[in-house]
């Protein structure tokens, strides 16, 4: 029987801001990014135990984990700073390459929140990067 490729081993990241292009790299080991699964349609019951459904628009989050070594630390820790200064959001553009599966997606979206300082015991902890998206912000590309 035929193997299905799964792998992320060969996967590769791309972040662009208005501080420049970036390249992920130094990912965690366990979970390069993690992705949120919204509801799609809002649901009741009446007491009269009729379920009502109506679509509303929401939030999409990606969460990129970083080693605590990962040179992306200082380009996101840059990216905290301007948006704390500038007082303004900052608008990126992420593209995330699955040749395993055949598929490139490429997300436009804004930096919803970076993680100041990675955790410590044994060693040091993942650090992350949280990616806030608009349904339409998605697009899905054949490789």
């Amino acid at each position: 029987m035929a193997s299905r490729n799964i792998t992320v081993a060969n996967s590769s990241v791309s972040f662009v801001t208005a501080l420049g292009n970036e390249q992920g790299e130094g990912y965690s080991a366990d979970n390069i990014f993690t992705s949120e699964q919204p509801d799609l349609v809002e649901t009741r019951i009446g007491v009269d135990g009729k379920l009502s459904a109506g679509y509303t628009p929401a939030v999409n989050s990606l969460t990129f984990n970083f080693e605590a070594s990962s040179r992306n630390f200082a380009y996101f820790r840059n990216v905290a700073t301007t948006v704390k200064t500038t007082r303004t959001p900052m608008p990126i553009v992420v593209t995330i390459t699955l040749p395993a599966l055949g598929v490139q997606y490429v997300v436009s979206g804004v930096v919803k929140n970076i993680k100041s300082l990675p955790d410590a015991g044994k060693v040091a902890e993942p650090w992350t990067v949280q990616i806030d998206y608009a349904d339409g912000d998605l697009v899905t590309m054949p490789m």
